[in-house]
């Protein structure tokens, strides 16, 4: 198998203490900087902008996981350019679920 080198330069001392932290974690920086490609590559790694310390709440956490499976399931809503396209998709929604109940 053919590899590939990827190098690049840092500041001296955020190595260090990327160094001293994955030792810490039982890993070496190589492992790390693997595992955030792979985790890049498959769509598993969000790049953004967070405020420090802001940590989703238990509820909102679920929230989203039933939101995602809602959307897996065609039970979300689309978006909408008014609000009569809205409350038509909703009557049709209402109708199509009445059988069921």
């Amino acid at each position: 198998m053919s590899l590939a080198q990827v190098s690049f330069k840092t500041h001296p001392r955020l190595k260090d203490k990327a160094l001293e932290k994955t030792a810490r974690d039982g890993i070496t920086l190589k492992a790390l900087l693997i595992m955030a490609m792979r985790a890049y590559v498959a769509d598993e790694l969000e790049i953004g902008v967070r405020q420090k310390g802001e940590t989703p709440s238990p509820y909102l956490l679920q929230a989203m996981k039933e939101a995602e499976e809602d959307l897996k399931k065609g039970m979300a809503s689309p978006a909408f350019d008014n609000a009569d396209d809205a409350l038509h998709w909703l009557h049709r929604k209402r109708r199509s679920y009445a059988g069921t109940i």
